[in-house]
């Protein structure tokens, strides 16, 4: 007799019974081994509930993968030693010296400005609460950008030297030179002393200072004289010093700046705080190898490329600054004298300038607006976020500072007379009083 010939569908169907008979899963060889139908709708069940809570859990460790999710590791370290942050201080007033004011007199004199009262400023930057507050404000601004666009000498002269600011320095119980003290000309506070910065007076290498304690006897102390001459043409309002602690890789932001008020000793604690997070995609950031350039990056912007090439290093401050003065070199066609050589571009230094570098700020930064606030969003994206970086807290304290007798031992020190007598302020003990500041700087 014949073999009875098989379809083809007959025949996968049965290779496929036999495929199921001979699997290692349980399930199926048993639902189609077993002849008793409770048993095998039993098996049917079983084998549906475990493939579904095995579909479920690959479904939830894909997702949980795809999440980035990463967990957070808070320490709290002691080291010893530990690098001393840089410090970076500033008489708030920029124009402290003799040539400071036939400078300001000049430029008054050419503008046709008789004076900081004059109705030329209020057309520019009305102000009703205080019009002289918002003059001085806006003339010490443009003043202290067109310094900024002169050359190093002629910018150091608008305020004391480094010896007749910084009367006494100690770090450690140690008397200090002024070999670690370094300068560099702010278009904010115009010139700055930085002490612990790596380099020294003249520019070379110097290693970093190093503390194992806290306390007073374990940090840096300064005596600052930072007074002002009596004369409107300072274009002060307010007398003091601005004081920075930051890591030495980083330039200074007035937004995370310390006043220090004369005729005070003024005590700041400092803690510092190392932040590591892990990069994209697990955070909105970038690695330092990738932003230093070292690794390629998965984001190119001229911003990005401008901070590097003026910094060296990236910040994302900085970045944010060089996309603002884009904006001023497009419409207002200058800048910051600080970012003129990058952009190609000519420093803002005049009443008019600084009037459209100011509208310009208010519609990148207005809330109010939808299109100023996409430009800032747009900024923000072009301007990627460091993964690592240092950064200090700190508590301050102050107490009245000098004494009446203290002052009248230095009213006798001919470094005093000679300071005072160059600012045409009289030898009294008020007059060191009101001009001298204390400054201690510690780790907590």
């Amino acid at each position: 007799m014949a073999p009875k010939k098989t379809s083809i569908k007959e025949s996968l169907i049965d290779e496929a019974v036999d495929c199921a008979l001979s699997s290692t899963s349980h399930g199926i060889p048993n639902i189609l081994r077993n002849k008793r139908k409770p048993i095998k709708f039993i098996w049917i069940i079983c084998f549906l509930v475990a493939t579904g809570v095995c579909i479920y859990s690959i479904i939830v460790s894909i997702t949980s993968y795809f999440e980035f999710n990463y967990a957070t590791n808070i320490q709290k370290v002691f080291q010893n030693p530990i690098k001393f942050p840089a410090i970076t201080i500033c008489n708030q007033n920029a124009f402290t010296t003799k040539a400071a004011i036939a400078y300001v007199q000049s430029y008054l004199n050419s503008s046709g400005i008789e004076s900081v009262r004059s109705p030329i400023l209020a057309k520019l930057v009305p102000y009703e609460p205080n019009q002289v507050t918002a003059n001085l404000l806006v003339l010490g601004r443009v003043l202290k950008q067109m310094a900024a666009a002169n050359n190093d000498s002629f910018r150091r002269a608008m305020s004391l030297d480094l010896n007749e600011f910084v009367l006494a320095a100690t770090f450690a119980e140690t008397p200090q030179d002024y070999e670690l003290f370094s300068w560099i000309y702010s278009q904010e506070f115009g010139n700055c002393y930085q002490f612990n910065v790596g380099k020294t007076r003249n520019g070379s290498r110097a290693e970093l200072l190093t503390t194992t304690k806290s306390g007073f006897t374990n940090g840096l102390s300064l005596l600052v004289y930072a007074g002002v001459p009596s004369h409107i043409d300072t274009l002060s309002y307010n007398a003091g010093a601005v004081l920075f602690v930051h890591d030495q890789n980083d330039s200074i932001n007035s937004a995370n700046s310390i006043a220090l008020s004369a005729g005070a000793l003024t005590n700041v604690a400092v803690r510092k705080q190392v932040n590591e997070r892990l990069a994209l995609p697990y955070n909105q950031c970038y690695n330092n190898e990738q932003l230093s350039g070292e690794e390629p990056a998965t984001f190119d912007s001229a911003y990005y490329r401008r901070t590097l090439q003026l910094n060296f290093t990236y910040s994302q401050i900085e970045c944010l600054k060089v996309a603002e003065q884009t904006e001023y070199a497009l419409h207002c066609n200058c800048t910051e004298a600080y970012y003129s050589t990058l952009l190609n571009s000519v420093p803002c230094s005049r009443l008019a300038d600084l009037y459209c570098c100011n509208q310009v700020h208010k519609s990148i930064h207005a809330s109010a607006s939808s299109a100023s606030s996409s430009k800032f969003l747009t900024f923000l994206a072009l301007c990627p976020v460091s993964c690592s970086g240092d950064s200090y807290s700190y508590a301050t304290a102050q107490s009245s500072f000098p004494t009446a007798s203290y002052a009248t031992l230095l009213l006798n020190e001919s470094k005093m007379i000679s300071i005072l007598t160059s600012q045409d302020k009289a030898l009294t003990v008020e007059s060191v009083s009101e001009s001298l500041l204390w400054l201690n700087v510690i780790y907590e």
